[in-house]
């Protein structure tokens, strides 16, 4: 009682060009469901909705993976997981799209355990590892929830394959990330784990 209207207000420049889209997949919860309208309001819908990590829209026959201008999409709500589904892509919200002082930024204690002897260097060569423990400060808002994602080596995703030296092999390689996907820096070199 008492916030006003103002606390809500949406955060402005909310960017889905940067956002994460999954191609065959469906969301973990539908939150709303919105048939036969415009692709914009969809996403405004989204943006308006602080339980709302995403829309995803029916594809079209044939397997066109693109945003339609009009059709059936829907918010999805949960969490980022969801199931594999021909018949659906999903596109996640932009962290930066939630309501203001819904999900004010700040800095993540991060602290991640490896089960053999941690061994990252940060971009000046220094060891960021204390034995089997990496700590990380990272800049996210307070919405935000990480994953340490396992990516195929030499991927798009892997930015320290530049040579088969690089190459992590069968293994893949690990890195931060929002569990939207989107990479999150632990302040080494190329921007990823290890091996």
């Amino acid at each position: 009682k008492g916030l006003g209207a103002a606390v809500f207000k949406l955060v402005q420049n909310c960017t889905w060009g940067s956002s994460v889209s999954r191609a065959k997949h469906r969301c973990a919860q539908e939150l709303w469901s919105a048939a036969n309208k415009p692709r914009e309001r969809a996403k405004e819908r989204c943006e308006e909705d602080p339980a709302c990590l995403g829309i995803q829209w029916q594809r079209k026959p044939g397997g066109d993976e693109s945003l339609p201008d009009v059709g059936l999409y829907r918010g999805c709500g949960g969490s980022e997981g969801g199931t594999d589904d021909d018949e659906w892509n999903v596109l996640s919200k932009p962290s930066f799209c939630y309501p203001v002082g819904v999900c004010p930024s700040g800095s993540w204690h991060l602290s991640l355990f490896s089960s053999s002897a941690c061994d990252v260097l940060d971009a000046r060569g220094a060891q960021l590892c204390q034995g089997f423990k990496l700590n990380l400060v990272v800049r996210a808002h307070s919405c935000a929830s990480f994953r340490v994602a396992t990516v195929k080596s030499c991927s798009s995703k892997d930015l320290r394959c530049s040579s088969l030296a690089d190459n992590c092999g069968d293994r893949g390689i690990l890195r931060l990330e929002q569990t939207s996907g989107v990479l999150v820096d632990p302040g080494t070199e190329d921007r990823m784990l290890s091996c």
